[in-house]
């Protein structure tokens, strides 16, 4: 009986305990295992769903903690991994478009090579005699006005002839420390008198910048080709922005970005869109129509050959109806390199 009672005793004092000690040991659950593993369970989902920033970040030295830092460690390693690929796809698909841009300009040397020779000379000639007759006061006016038009035609073919054997014989530049100040103001000064008969406006905002090296004349016909564009691009009563400052240049490659002097065109034109934005460096693609404002498609990949020769960049941005600017950067650390 003795034996019974102190059984009874115990098994009551179990049933009795057993749930205090289970209201205290919950608490300790919750913050020790549920509100982990809730946690884990969350970041493991976030991870699934393609989210491979998340992270669990778990203090502690315990069982979780561990598995907690292994998989962030795993989940780190993916990232990484995967912006690697990210960079060797934009990588290739960039020497893949740079591949295409070279056949296509060899295909624009030998064009141009053929034009030269077969049309070069014949044009030349016809275009001195038309002068010559246009030039005549004994013709009557509508001979001389369709010798004139003879002219600006013949002209305007022997500028394309000439552009493509810019394209195709593309000379290596004649580095020397130029002040690309001096340089935007006589190619502003140079274009005032064009931008004054179509009624844009041209304004200017020069900071001083470093002296970088570069090929005085190819930077000129840089700045020809942009401001051209831009004076196409521009409606009577509208603006043109030329800013020359200094910025930052990302070299291809390279973890750190570079110093660079960096030079805008804007315009207030109608802009253009993101299928012409992906088309314009390509050699004989243009937007204009065939018109006064008509271009041969050979300007800017002119100058974005012209920016690689240099080490530098040419970008562009626009918003249709909102006009378009281009963006030229000059690296600055290949004059201070090159000149100790």
């Amino acid at each position: 009986d003795k034996l019974a009672r102190e059984r009874n005793a115990v098994l009551l004092g179990i049933v009795v305990l057993s749930p205090a000690m289970a209201l205290a040991i919950w608490p300790v659950v919750q913050v020790r295992l549920q509100r982990p593993l809730s946690h884990v369970t969350a970041v493991i989902r976030k991870v699934a769903s393609g989210d491979l920033s998340a992270r669990i970040n778990q203090p502690g030295s315990d069982e979780i903690a561990e598995l907690s830092r292994e998989f962030d460690a795993m989940t780190r390693a993916m990232e990484e991994t995967r912006r690697h690929l990210a960079a060797e796809i934009e990588a290739r698909e960039e020497a893949e478009a740079n591949m295409q841009r070279a056949n296509k300009l060899v295909l624009v040397g030998e064009l141009a090579a053929t034009l030269a020779h077969e049309i070069g000379s014949p044009l030349q000639v016809l275009n001195g005699r038309a002068t010559m007759l246009s030039e005549r006061a004994d013709l009557p006016t509508d001979a001389r006005r369709h010798a004139e038009i003879l002219v600006e035609q013949t002209d305007r073919v022997i500028g394309i002839v000439e552009r493509l054997l810019d394209v195709a014989r593309r000379r290596a530049p004649a580095f020397e420390e130029t002040d690309l100040g001096a340089v935007v103001e006589r190619m502003v000064e140079f274009h005032a008198a064009q931008a004054k008969r179509l009624g844009v406006s041209l304004d200017t905002s020069l900071s001083d910048v470093p002296l970088v090296l570069a090929d005085d004349s190819q930077v000129q016909q840089v700045l020809l080709n942009l401001l051209q564009n831009a004076l196409r691009a521009s409606q009577r009563g509208g603006k043109v922005s030329i800013s020359l400052g200094t910025g930052m240049l990302e070299i291809p490659g390279a973890e750190q970005s570079v110093p660079a002097v960096v030079i805008d065109v804007e315009d207030t034109g109608q802009g253009f869109s993101e299928a012409v934005h992906a088309r314009l460096f390509e050699p004989f693609f243009t937007q204009w129509h065939e018109s006064v404002r008509g271009g041969t498609g050979l300007g800017l990949p002119v100058v974005k050959s012209i920016m690689a020769d240099h080490g530098g960049s040419v970008s562009a941005t626009s918003e249709l109806g909102k006009g378009a600017r281009f963006t030229v950067k000059f690296p600055v650390r290949r004059a201070v390199r090159e000149a100790s």
